[in-house]
């Protein structure tokens, strides 16, 4: 939606602006991470959970070639639709996190983990962060003793 649309669409009562839903879905993402035992993909949750001692930032990282052919098999597209798809969602996640939170998605210092799946299976890219969330929370738990898991003001 363009900006101006979003903006009039706002004026006139048509819909919440984008930046009413960006705020609530923050809102959403934090109040999941409070309760715990969430897993929350997209929309700037490692940015905004950030704070959290216990949270574990995972990116999946791999080739649009692979990527694509996944994308075929999985939505049941022909190959120029997929690449489209791949690329729609691509562009579409880094403006959101760029626009909203003024980060770069591709930045590895964002995540604690990067698996790339052209090199690791699925399966064992879930048993890594499987394994990597386990050793984590051991070490949150130790670390943080009986303070709270949300640290005011950041880390």
């Amino acid at each position: 939606v363009s900006e101006i649309a979003d903006t009039l669409d706002g004026l006139f009562g048509l819909r919440p602006s984008s930046w009413t839903l960006v705020r609530k879905t923050a809102d959403t993402i934090l109040h999941l991470a409070e309760i715990g035992n969430v897993i929350v993909i997209g929309r700037g949750a490692n940015i905004l959970t950030d704070r959290f001692a216990d949270a574990l930032h995972v990116r999946l990282v791999g080739s649009v070639r692979r990527r694509i052919e996944y994308v075929e098999q999985y939505l049941h597209l022909d190959p120029q639709a997929a690449a489209a798809y791949v690329r729609r969602m691509d562009q579409g996640r880094k403006r959101y996190v760029t626009k909203y939170y003024e980060k770069d998605i591709h930045d590895p210092l964002l995540y604690h983990l990067v698996i790339n799946t052209d090199r690791v299976s699925y399966p064992e890219a879930a048993r890594i962060i499987t394994d990597a969330m386990s050793a984590h929370l051991d070490a949150s738990t130790s670390v943080a003793g009986d303070r709270p898991l949300v640290q005011p003001g950041g880390r």
